[in-house]
């Protein structure tokens, strides 16, 4: 999380990347983006919920966790 409170989804994805040693071509034939989609997400960091679930299954990570933490008491 950034200093605005903003999560950047683009960094966790790209360190589960890293950590599982998956390229971005793969990553991106998995969820069937083109290589130009991958540049934009990481260059906004905006994701839509559909493209953000496909992403938790193909990584095996659960990214909604990230912006739901704290908002439980």
């Amino acid at each position: 999380m950034t200093g605005n409170g903003r999560i950047e989804i683009e960094k966790i994805v790209r360190e589960r990347l890293e950590a599982e040693g998956r390229t971005v071509k793969w990553f991106c034939e998995q969820i069937g983006w083109d290589r130009k989609k991958w540049y934009r997400f990481q260059d906004s960091g905006y994701i839509d919920v559909h493209d953000l679930k496909k992403i938790c299954g193909v990584l095996g990570y659960d990214f909604f966790k990230c912006f739901s933490v704290g908002l439980v008491t």
